[in-house]
């Protein structure tokens, strides 16, 4: 075994000198959450009968994306990248096809630029119809043997499991039918 990269390794590191002072910076917290709302259906109780028929149209003309709009924010780390990119192209199509009743995957997203990078570099949207659209994604999740959970399954093994990559989730309803507590 040649010496020669091991000792160049070992020079570089003593020429370093002594290390630093360890340090420890405060922790700045920053909690965002939309608690102000209540999570209700728009197109059922609790909205008058012209904000339910609104939604129901808006949504039908494609004027809003869904009644329920759930973000997935996670990080791929860059080793992965590639292999993530291909596993989408292959099977994006195939996830949409395998989707459970009221549930809708609308695509994984790159984040070119945005405001909050502890969010994750990727985005994937998911549609619900109803609030019975967020059952039939978990019963479709807990079908292991369903097309739906493999490919879920497989997604997931692309992201970043650490704390120290970015991971958000959110979940949107449409403001015209939204009540703030």
């Amino acid at each position: 075994m040649d010496k020669a990269p091991l000792d160049d390794l070992i020079a570089r590191f003593r020429g370093q000198g002594a290390a630093s002072t360890p340090s420890v910076d405060p922790l700045d917290p920053v909690i965002r959450s939309g608690d102000q709302f209540i999570l209700s259906d728009p197109e059922k109780r609790g909205n008058t009968a012209e904000t339910q028929d609104t939604i129901r149209n808006s949504v039908s003309k494609g004027i809003l994306i869904g009644t329920f709009i759930e973000e997935w924010g996670f990080s791929v780390p860059r080793h992965k990248s590639v292999r993530f990119r291909r596993w989408l192209l292959d099977n994006e199509a195939r996830l949409a096809g395998a989707e459970p009743p009221e549930v809708h995957y609308k695509g994984t997203y790159a984040v070119v630029y945005g405001s909050d990078p502890r969010a994750g570099n990727y985005r994937t949207i998911w549609v619900f119809d109803s609030m019975r659209g967020f059952q039939n994604f978990g019963q479709g999740l807990a079908a292991e043997q369903s097309d739906f959970s493999r490919l879920i399954r497989e997604m997931v093994t692309f992201s970043e499991e650490s704390l120290s990559f970015g991971q958000s989730n959110q979940l949107l309803q449409p403001a015209a039918a939204s009540h703030r507590i």
